[in-house]
């Protein structure tokens, strides 16, 4: 009996809680830009030997957002997807001879996004106080995104007879693919988002996350030399969020910051058994984002 008036009380306190809310549920869609780089890198004894930039510019994007406000527990589910475009550049060096303050390998070329997708969930409670409102969360997103780098040139240095890069070596140009690169990571987080009210519907906030894990894994294929290695990868991260929100209105800007270094490089030719190399991978990226965003509540 006192089991099922527990149960009947906190079922009529969630009912009424959520039938005096001025607004439960919100949908918001988006669509903005990204720009940034993304650093894919081999260490070796401690010095670089390898290092690929792919450095997007202003790739077309697309938000949604479902979230619910129950008595103050807040929750939110995201999909964020970017829309395939050859926008970008990409540049590859290497640094192959004893000297390892000079590179002896370049290559440029154009750069296409395939395909970017995040999924995020996360689960807070808004703390609402005499002028500003914050909401701590904890959560976690996917990623998956997939680059090509396609036509452009080399300039390649005789490494093995002490040669380095200098104006004398010569450019050959290429057509077609190149490379393809794909991540996925695994990144739970924390955050803390403060809301503030400014004036006529006009509301401020501000929002700090931090990845303190980040798992990625990477598939980098070569696709001239006919060779894929696969990377695994840990590390940390954050991101800092600025939105203004007029009524259903709002503008969003962003900036994200990911590193990973350490963890297993494999190396595989076509037909052969997967090598596991010496080397250290690793990541560098930096994205900043602006978005315009329309709300709906119900």
């Amino acid at each position: 009996m006192i089991k099922k008036n527990i149960v009947f009380l906190l079922g009529l306190s969630f009912f009424l809680c959520a039938a005096t809310s001025a607004e439960t549920f919100s949908l918001t869609a988006s669509l903005g830009f990204q720009s940034g780089k993304m650093q894919e890198y081999v260490y070796s004894g401690g010095t670089y030997v390898s290092r690929i930039d792919w450095q997007a510019d202003l790739v077309p994007v697309a938000d949604v957002n479902f979230s619910g406000d129950i008595c103050n527990v807040v929750f939110g589910i995201n999909f964020l997807s970017a829309f395939p475009v050859k926008k970008g550049s990409v540049e590859d060096w290497d640094w192959l001879g004893l000297d390892k303050s000079r590179a002896t390998n370049f290559s440029s070329h154009d750069l296409s996004i395939q395909r970017k997708v995040d999924l995020e969930a996360s689960l807070g409670y808004r703390f609402s106080l005499e002028h500003f409102r914050i909401l701590p969360r904890l959560g976690f997103v996917f990623r998956n995104q997939k680059f090509k780098a396609s036509d452009g040139y080399f300039r390649y240095a005789n490494y093995i007879r002490g040669e380095y890069l200098n104006d004398s070596v010569g450019k050959n140009n290429i057509s077609g693919n190149v490379l393809l690169y794909e991540q996925s990571f695994y990144m739970p987080f924390v955050s803390l988002e403060t809301e503030f009210g400014i004036s006529g519907g006009l509301d401020f906030l501000f929002d700090c996350r931090l990845y303190p894990y980040v798992y990625c894994d990477a598939t980098d294929n070569h696709c001239i030399r006919n060779v894929i290695f696969y990377d695994e990868t840990q590390g940390a991260g954050f991101s800092l969020e600025m939105e203004l929100r007029w009524k259903p209105f709002s503008v969003l800007t962003s900036y994200e910051y990911l590193e990973c270094r350490g963890g297993i490089s494999k190396y595989k030719e076509e037909g052969k058994s997967s090598v596991r190399l010496r080397s250290v991978p690793g990541i560098k990226s930096s994205v900043a984002s602006v978005l315009f965003r329309y709300r709906v509540g119900f």
